[in-house]
């Protein structure tokens, strides 16, 4: 299992299951927790959008540390 608390502060990409790529620095960790479910999510701060983009951990299939 990853440990995605590992990756807060780096560079990273991820692909989802989609198979989209996002690129930019690992910002937030988040758990949640429903009504009928736990999830947790990966937020990565998207440069090109000013945003942060938040992912769910069990829609990644891949992720990587990057170097600047």
């Amino acid at each position: 299992m990853i440990d995605y608390h590992d990756y807060l502060g780096d560079k990273v990409k991820i692909v989802d299951i989609e198979g989209d790529i996002f690129i930019g620095e690992a910002m937030s960790y988040d758990v949640w927790i429903d009504i009928d479910k736990e999830y947790d999510e990966i937020g990565i701060y998207y440069p090109e959008r000013r945003v942060i983009i938040v992912i769910p951990v069990n829609e990644i299939v891949s992720i990587e540390r990057l170097e600047d």
